[in-house]
């Protein structure tokens, strides 16, 4: 069975996270989080990610899967998301345009977690862009269109100036991430919370009593 999420995960409204998805993209930093992203989390957050990665892909699903969980664990975590296309086309790029019509609706992540969370792809992409209420015309209006090839394009060079050549790569703070054995970003992320955990703090305002 196909469960399509709503626009909140674990009680948080997802919509709220997209603020800077229509925002201007130039001048983003290949490895850190700029105005024009797509983002997810805390503008505050003190472990920020960068995933390139591709909604078509399995390995680039999990990875967010991984993020986002961390996201709402509230360790922290500010997670920003840029294409990069490995699929023969069409298919990575239909992905990619099907997000960014959701993205002008303000419906990025939601669309972005209801592909990760049905791990399958083909016909049902525009099955979740129709649940999530998005129009059937933004799919063709040209201006939409326009700025979907527009952020392809930025994030394909901002991809190429990071070096971002697996599938997917991932900054943490501008340092790239690797999985180790039989460990995933999730436990990493989880991993580094606990030693930034007195900035995160601090971020929010929360006071530890003197000891």
């Amino acid at each position: 069975m196909m469960t399509v999420l709503s626009d909140c995960v674990a009680g948080v409204d997802l919509r709220e996270h997209d603020r800077c998805a229509t925002a201007p993209a130039g001048g983003r930093d290949p490895v850190r989080i700029g105005v024009g992203d797509h983002v997810l989390g805390s503008a505050h957050g003190v472990l920020k990610t960068v995933i390139y990665g591709d909604l078509t892909s399995p390995a680039t699903m999990d990875v967010y899967l991984g993020v986002r969980d961390a996201v709402l664990r509230d360790e922290g975590v500010t997670c920003a998301f840029r294409h990069r296309l490995t699929q023969p086309d069409p298919v990575s790029r239909i992905g990619a345009n099907f997000a960014e019509v959701a993205a002008h609706a303000g419906l990025f992540w939601p669309f972005v977690d209801a592909v990760a969370t049905c791990g399958c792809w083909g016909t049902h992409a525009l099955r979740h862009l129709r649940a999530l209420g998005v129009e059937d015309e933004l799919l063709t209006d040209p201006d939409v269109r326009r700025a979907g090839r527009a952020r392809l394009i930025d994030d394909a060079g901002l991809a190429s100036a990071a070096r971002a050549r697996t599938d997917p790569s991932v900054f943490i703070n501008g340092v790239p991430w690797s999985p180790g054995r039989g460990r995933g970003i999730g436990d990493d992320l989880a991993r580094l919370a606990g030693t930034t955990r007195p900035l995160w703090d601090q971020a929010r305002g929360i006071e530890h009593p003197s000891l």
